[in-house]
């Protein structure tokens, strides 16, 4: 992650959390989750919000992802800042008959298009639950 993202988490959580995620990044959330997601934020310790950041950043598996051997779903979207698209490019690559799906959206895809994502899940997990 961008160096200076960390400088500015650290600095003023939850104000970062407002301008970035919860602000021009979710313009188009759902208003009311919206609202739930900021008083989370408002709720959680700005120590614990920026250790979060730090240990996604930190974790590395990819020696390890070669071992999969289990169905995968591999999901990305394409103009997604927080983790680019090459990383589920990467993922698909090295996962063994993995599915990769990318959706046409940045980092908060999930929550600006369920219609596109929920789908997407539900057809994938109808095939492994069979």
């Amino acid at each position: 992650m961008n160096p200076a993202l960390f400088s500015v988490l650290r600095s003023n959580f939850k104000k970062a959390m407002e301008m970035g995620f919860l602000g021009s990044k979710a313009k188009k959330v759902d208003k009311n989750l919206l609202e739930e997601l900021k008083e989370e934020v408002d709720r959680l310790d700005p120590k614990i919000g920026v250790l979060d950041f730090e240990a996604c950043n930190s974790f590395d598996a990819r020696k390890r992802i070669g071992g999969i051997n289990k169905p995968t779903l591999v999901m990305g979207a394409s103009k997604d800042t927080m983790h680019p698209l090459f990383w589920s490019e990467y993922l698909h690559e090295h996962i063994k008959g993995s599915k990769l799906e990318i959706i046409d959206g940045d980092t908060m895809y999930m929550l600006e298009t369920p219609e596109r994502v929920n789908p997407i899940l539900a057809d994938f997990l109808k095939g492994v639950l069979r």
